[in-house]
């Protein structure tokens, strides 16, 4: 195993990214390689669980809802068996409420984030010197996607084509799995659609992705109506 690094910037640093939704991890992939970083990725709990079982990370970020092992399930096996350094946990989610901070925290992650990731987020949390080589600076009211594509309209609208087909994909998968019961399911796939609600900034998706959360916590999921997914794919598709 590599030596794990002292230093307080970014830059260098080896950052495991844990998602599994391909979208999510290249643009985080991209935030991160833009401060400095050298990246790796898993695609889900089980790969990034096997990865810290043989490599060394500085940080690792983690999305805390992903099929087969959480990110809190993968946390506490690495924390209940470790013999080395620990990285530095960050929890990674959509779903930011005090309750789930403080369970994140419980079980051993270091720092929690909402969803999207940006650079002024880990600077905040971790105080580092956060070096970054884009000519669109990241305020309040530029979207992360500009900000990775420097503002430049032919890699704006590559991120948002890709950004648009994750969301179809998404809701094409809502849309099944809402004829069924498996609540568990159901809402992941709405965490999933909440992060990148976070990348879009889109009130009118925040409402309806509250709408469908509603209907479900209050009915079977079988009768929650699916007009509420097709506006949304509408939505997204007139965007």
């Amino acid at each position: 195993m590599n030596p794990p690094r002292k230093d307080t910037t970014i830059r260098g640093a080896s950052v495991l990214i844990a998602d599994d939704m391909n979208f999510h991890r290249h643009i985080n992939k991209q935030v991160l390689k833009r401060m400095g970083a050298i990246v790796h990725e898993a695609t889900d709990g089980t790969h990034a669980l096997k990865m810290l079982q043989s490599t060394h990370y500085d940080i690792v970020i983690m999305d805390i809802h992903m099929p087969v092992l959480s990110g809190i399930e993968v946390v506490k096996s690495i924390r209940a068996t470790a013999n080395h350094i620990l990285p530095k946990f960050i929890a990674l989610s959509a779903h930011a409420t005090p309750k789930m901070e403080a369970t994140c925290l419980e079980i051993g992650f270091d720092h929690f984030i909402e969803k999207p990731l940006s650079p002024k987020k880990l600077e905040n949390l971790l105080g580092y010197t956060i070096e970054v080589t884009s000519t669109a600076p990241l305020t309040i009211d530029n979207s992360l996607l500009n900000y990775l594509a420097d503002n430049d309209p032919n890699a704006i609208a590559a991120l948002e084509l890709r950004c648009r087909m994750s969301f179809i994909q998404e809701i094409e998968q809502l849309e099944l799995l809402l004829q069924g019961t498996d609540l568990l399911a159901i809402h992941a796939s709405i965490h999933k659609l909440k992060g990148l609600t976070g990348l879009k900034k889109d009130r009118k998706l925040s409402d309806l992705l509250g709408l469908i959360t509603s209907s479900i916590t209050v009915t079977p999921a079988k009768h929650c109506p699916s007009s509420l997914c097709q506006q949304m794919r509408q939505h997204i598709e007139q965007a």
